[in-house]
């Protein structure tokens, strides 16, 4: 009896030391946890337990001194012995029952709540108890379900959201997202909030959804929050957070994020953040543009013709027309200091006749062409408002006489306004009222002396000159929408005159308001540095008056005081 006595104290000395060689591998090893009793109690057989990193064994109903050191596991043979096997997101699991004098491999099943079987009040796996002690070992691995797919992957990500001007800028690195081939994903949110679960791809439909833990096998299943989205067959999704308790549009998180390094601009449409024009730039590509309405989870890849009007950027000065598919889609405007504009396919495109005249074509978007002039269109019910956007135009006009007849005009010279009523019904339209135009003179010129006290060297007094061509570039070529500037100052130091200000620049007249204004324009900041800013003229009798000083880079005592000078029109 001795013997056997001291035959066990010998192999639970051995046990312990090879439990603890297992705990103390090397990190990149499966770590193993056990769980055992040397001895049972009279009648009672021994369940040992053993475990891994992902997949932890629990017994239901024949555990003893449970959450205590001296935690252990019995059963009386032909007991009924449940347990659960909790395991993390993105792993699965085999489990063996052995026995320790046989070897034999025991079945086990899963009990439904509902069971006869069971009294637990919760589904969960169960074996009988056979007459020797046992070992249940749990070995997780790692899913392979989405091994193969290019959606998954490690995603930069920012939250779309209604910034300061409706516009929010950065470098899309303010959230993270991975898509693990295991079905496992990893969120961290602009606010630091980071929690983790299962998806399920729908592949034919390139969506995604969380997976709810309904039987709370997982361990590491945050219940609370949940990400679904949309695959766009490249490096980017579209992931929406929900807050899987309270899940209702208001208190869902929106994000574009892509595998690629990018930075972004991000243009809401109002205050209530219904919709969204987004600007991403890639490192070595050209700019792209989606659209994003998030009631309804749709996001559009947008392209455009008009790249010379996006040059700024959406968050700054634009007209851009985007398409969808080829088709017309958003009418995107916006003017320096004031709040972005959205338009939207509306049901009066199309081309519309009236006899004897030129057709008239409206995009639905606000931009119409009357005959060979290009222009913008606000429409009320059935009144189009039409204004051209050039300035020199040869064609056949409505006569002033009033008898509707036309009348052939070349070099019209100004800014074309005409009101015209439509009708969708057979598509024709009439004109409202004559022609106006509104003269706008293409060459601006002026020069000024010391006497003027206009422009200032250093606080003396000095000459220039300045001249600005309309609908050209600096070098002279044509150029619409864009004005060539050449400003000219006498330096004082050097005794020669010095470019004040050369450059091709957008330019808006403001038919209400009589103004005249050069966007972006380079200049001084009234200190040592520069930056872009608008000037603005008044159009008062085909002259150009300024309204502010204007200094040269990088010169605090260095400026032009526009308001002082008049440019006439040629």
């Amino acid at each position: 009896m001795k013997f056997i006595h001291l035959f066990c104290a010998l192999f639970a000395f051995l046990f312990l030391v090879a439990c603890a060689s297992e705990e103390e591998a090397p990190a990149e090893q499966r770590t193993i946890f056990r769980s055992s009793r040397a001895t049972a109690d009279p009648g009672y057989n021994v369940i040992n337990r053993e475990w891994d990193n992902h997949a932890q064994v629990v017994m239901e109903n024949s555990i003893e001194k449970q959450n205590t050191p001296e935690e252990f596991c019995q059963a009386t043979p032909k007991h009924l012995v449940f347990f659960r096997i909790y395991y993390d997101c993105g792993y699965d699991f085999v489990v063996d029952i052995r026995g320790h004098k046989t070897n034999k491999t025991y079945s086990y099943e899963w009990i439904e709540a509902d069971d006869l079987r069971n009294n637990l009040g919760f589904a969960s796996y169960g074996f009988y108890m056979p007459d020797e002690e046992v070992t249940i070992t749990a070995t997780s691995f790692a899913k392979t379900t989405y091994a193969d797919e290019g959606f998954t992957g490690d995603y930069n990500a920012f939250q779309i959201v209604v910034g300061r001007d409706l516009t929010t800028i950065g470098n899309g690195k303010e959230a993270n997202i991975k898509l693990f081939p295991s079905t496992r994903f990893e969120v961290t949110e602009s606010d630091g909030k980071s929690y983790s679960g299962e998806y399920e791809m729908d592949e034919s439909h390139y969506s995604f959804f969380y997976k709810t833990d309904d039987i709370g096998l997982h361990r590491d299943m945050n219940a609370k929050s949940g990400l679904q989205g949309f695959w766009y067959g490249g490096d980017d999704i579209m992931g929406v957070t929900v807050d899987i308790e309270d899940n209702r549009p208001e208190t869902h998180r929106y994000y574009y994020s892509s595998k690629q390094p990018f930075t972004y601009k991000c243009v809401a449409e109002s205050s209530y953040g219904k919709r969204f024009l987004l600007e991403i730039k890639k490192q070595g590509q050209h700019r792209q543009w989606f659209y994003f309405y998030p009631e309804t989870y749709r996001f559009y890849e947008l392209t455009t013709n008009d790249l010379d009007n996006t040059a700024a950027g959406i968050d700054g000065q634009c007209d851009v027309l985007f398409y969808n598919e080829g088709e017309p889609f958003l009418h995107y405007t916006r003017k320096q200091g004031e709040l972005p504009t959205f338009r939207y396919m509306s049901s009066e495109r199309g081309t519309y006749k009236s006899a004897g005249a030129d057709d008239l074509v409206l995009d639905g978007l606000g931009r119409a062409e009357w005959g060979n002039i290009k222009g913008n269109y606000t429409i009320d019910g059935i009144n189009v408002h039409f204004t051209s956007a050039t300035l020199t135009k040869t064609g056949d006009f409505i006569s002033a006489a009033g008898n509707g007849a036309l009348e052939r005009q070349t070099e019209v010279t100004g800014i074309i306004m005409q009101d015209f009523v439509i009708d969708n019904s057979d598509m024709t339209y009439k004109c409202k009222q004559d022609v106006i135009v509104v003269t706008l003179a293409e060459n601006w010129n002026c020069e000024f002396s010391e006497s003027d006290n206009a422009a200032f060297w250093d606080g003396s007094a000095t000459r220039g000159s300045a001249y600005i061509q309309l609908e050209h570039d600096f070098s002279g070529k044509v150029k619409e929408g864009y004005a060539g500037v050449h400003i000219k100052i006498f330096n004082k130091s050097f005794f020669r005159d010095d470019d004040f200000i050369s450059a091709t620049v957008p330019y808006v007249f403001d038919i209400d308001k009589n103004t005249l204004t050069l966007k972006d324009v380079l200049q001084g900041n009234g200190g040592t540095g520069s930056v872009k800013k608008d000037i603005v003229f008044k159009l008062v009798n085909n002259q150009l008056v300024g309204t502010s000083k204007v200094y040269m880079s990088g010169s605090a005592t260095r400026y032009i005081d526009f308001s002082k000078l008049t440019i006439k029109g040629e």
